[in-house]
């Protein structure tokens, strides 16, 4: 009897698996686009994540498949694209049914501006945006010299309003959680690759396992108790923190308007956490991957260098906000190299009803659009000679040869990055910082290898790069 009792819950599981698996097959199919041929369990998902680099699979598919083809991330139905023409359908005319980022729901502690969806996103939009208004950032900023550790002083101040003291130890808890936090976003080994495919299958699990790791709760407990400091001692300050307790007092003294009536504490103090660690270490990246060119490159350093001595000299010596706004080559230097190497590699955006993007093209609700950036920025009808680093491509006089939203680092439409001007000033002040003060060369031991396993971030294991006083 129970012989027969299992055999019939194993023949249930199954066929409510191969249910689960199949249901939504078949239509994409019939969209007269290229299909990346699908096996049973993961689509047209890689085996086993760990053992790929994510980007150079999409480079892969697009060179096989053209620039627009479909195909089933475990067993939801995705289009993936490069195309201009679609990209803007999808992000910008067709937005309010593309504006949700993910199709599962996740606890307000980890509900970021980047996934958060619905209103809560909107709220979250309209009353940070002005957090990053061209007065609010002057005064956020200062000059602070190094590379991971400028990052982390700059987001400790600009954010949190205190000193880190990263540039002085290694030992720093703020970096540790820094590094642990996104690093832990890397599939590197089969028992993530695993939870990977299940938590894709079964989405309804994120409402009880995070996908986020400890160290992110840590850097939260610290916005928390910051923000918690500040209010007991009655602290005043103007940075981005200051905007996040305004918003908490508006919960708390008006509950029933508009803050109140979508926000949570937990949403709020969230914001903080993904600022610091959003802009810690994939600025630290983008620095690092600009001195990797640099030092390959050193008629574009040198040219960058007497670039920021004119214009460090007409501005009485000072680095500051002010003056890097007249550093144009180094600019694009930034530009080309984001161009490269984009923090971002993959956006995403899911289809909430039924829309053609394009004539005889609609994308089924419950559907997902894939843009890979990186493959975007690295194709050759885009981006002539791609694996060139050319910063001229963005001079002032040249930004016009580039195809509106074939470059996208920051994303694009209504949800592009907010902190796009905060990142580009950090980095300009922190380059110009270094190369007045040193000379970077590569050395022997001066090679760019990806991490396998990570999808939506460019990651690699260690960059080594020779600096020396000029």
């Amino acid at each position: 009897m129970l012989l027969v009792m299992l055999a019939g819950l194993l023949a249930m599981s199954l066929t409510w698996i191969y249910f689960h698996l199949s249901k939504d097959r078949g239509y994409i199919e019939g969209l007269g686009l290229p299909l990346d041929k699908p096996n049973f369990v993961l689509g047209s998902s890689p085996l086993l994540p760990h053992q790929h680099v994510i980007h150079e699979v999409y480079m892969k598919k697009v060179r096989e498949l053209g620039k627009t083809y479909v195909g089933y991330d475990n067993a939801q139905p995705i289009l993936v694209t490069i195309d201009p023409n679609l990209i803007k359908a999808v992000t910008i005319t067709h937005f309010e049914n593309f504006s949700e980022t993910i199709a599962f729901k996740i606890e307000p502690k980890v509900t970021t501006l980047d996934v958060a969806g619905g209103m809560v996103w909107q709220v979250l939009r309209k009353n940070m945006s002005p957090t990053f208004s061209s007065g609010k950032l002057k005064g956020m900023m200062e000059p602070i010299s190094g590379i991971s550790a400028f990052t982390l002083e700059t987001i400790s101040q600009s954010a949190f309003g205190f000193k880190s003291n990263a540039f002085y130890t290694k030992d720093s808890e703020l970096l540790k959680h820094g590094v642990e936090a996104f690093s832990s976003f890397v599939t590197d080994s089969l028992p993530k690759s695993l939870e990977y495919v299940v938590l894709l299958h079964f989405p309804a699990l994120f409402s009880y396992i995070s996908i986020f790791p400890p160290a992110y709760y840590k850097l939260y407990d610290v916005t928390t108790n910051i923000m918690k400091q500040r209010s007991d001692q009655g602290i005043k300050k103007k940075d981005f923190l200051a905007r996040l307790q305004e918003l908490l007092e508006e919960i708390k003294n008006n509950p029933d308007g508009e803050v109140g009536k979508y926000l949570t504490e937990e949403h709020v103090t969230a914001q903080g956490a993904i600022f610091f660690l959003a802009g810690f270490e994939t600025t630290a990246n983008t620095l690092s991957t600009l001195c990797y060119n640099l030092a390959k490159h050193p008629e574009i350093q040198d040219k960058v260098r007497e670039e920021i001595t004119n214009v460090v000299n007409e501005c009485d010596g000072r680095i500051d906000y002010d003056s890097v706004q007249g550093m144009k080559y180094l600019e694009a230097c930034i530009h080309e190299n984001l161009r490269m190497y984009p923090p971002a590699t993959l956006h995403i955006r899911q289809c909430t009803k039924d829309t053609e993007i394009a004539p005889g093209l609609v994308i089924k609700k419950g559907m997902r659009v894939d843009f890979p950036i990186y493959t975007s920025h690295h194709n050759p009808e885009f981006f002539p000679e791609p694996e060139t680093f050319d910063p001229e491509r963005f001079m002032p006089e040249n930004e016009k040869n580039i195809k509106n939203l074939t470059y996208r680092p920051f994303g694009g439409g209504p949800r592009f990055c907010i902190g796009q001007r905060f990142a580009l000033i950090e980095m300009k002040m922190a380059v110009a910082k270094l190369l007045t003060n040193y000379q970077i060369s590569t050395s022997p031991q001066t090679h760019l290898k990806f991490d396998k396993g990570s999808p939506f971030m460019l990651s690699y294991p260690e960059l080594v790069l020779r600096i020396n006083k000029p």
